[in-house]
């Protein structure tokens, strides 16, 4: 059997983005978490109506009001979608969040549907972030700017929610993390990266071209660029 070339996209334009946000019983952050994402999500669609955006909610064992504050969105938002999963884990829980957007896994057509092959990972961004921040509502739009202006990963910084925290701690950690270009951070909270990249990672030692933000601001906040 002869494999057809298909016809590659020019450049680094994305037609779609997906977040994907992991959970543990944060019903006392989620609800201003999905509203920032929600806010963010209208701004691109302000910017570039041609951009398809998808949020994934992944409620990782939770115990408390997580899963009806995600089923407030999911019903009254067509871009959210909500996933429960067993994996006590952020990075295993955020990993099957990606997969349930439809990145890295292959798609079957359901029955008496025509098949549609699924989008091509170049032209898919993945953007993360936690239920226990929020983010700005530029966050989509200039992580968009910087993929299509030829960037893999977005490295954003975060900045911790001065309430309830004490002041010299605070002090001493945005000492030690800076909001400035090139930091060596990588948080869950405030990162994203082309598909394409997210799937070489694991069988590729090189490093994809990177841009760093401060966009985000975890335990409750994420700041503006």
């Amino acid at each position: 059997m002869a494999a057809l070339a298909l016809p590659l996209p020019r450049g680094h334009s994305l037609d779609r983005i997906a977040v994907v946000l992991p959970a543990h019983n944060e019903e006392e952050h989620l609800g201003r978490a999905l509203l920032s994402v929600q806010r963010a999500a209208d701004a691109l669609h302000r910017a570039r109506p041609d951009i398809t955006v998808g949020v994934t909610v992944v409620l990782d064992s939770c115990t408390d009001g997580s899963a009806g504050i995600a089923a407030q969105y999911v019903a009254a938002d067509r871009r959210f979608h909500a996933l429960e999963v067993s994996l006590r884990n952020a990075g295993a829980s955020r990993a099957a969040g990606i997969r349930a957007a439809g990145i890295g896994t292959a798609r079957r057509r359901p029955p008496g549907k025509r098949w549609t092959p699924p989008p091509w990972a170049g032209r898919t961004w993945l953007a993360n972030t936690d239920a226990d921040s929020q983010v700005p509502d530029n966050w989509l739009v200039r992580q968009l700017e910087f993929a299509e202006a030829g960037a893999d990963a977005v490295l954003g910084s975060v900045e911790p929610d001065p309430a309830g925290m004490d002041a010299e701690l605070r002090r001493r950690w945005l000492e030690r993390h800076p909001f400035e270009e090139d930091h060596p951070h990588i948080y869950g909270a405030n990162f994203g990266v082309r598909a394409s990249a997210y799937l070489a990672a694991g069988a590729s030692r090189s490093s994809p071209r990177t841009r760093t933000g401060r966009w985000c601001k975890a335990s409750g906040t994420v700041p503006s660029p």
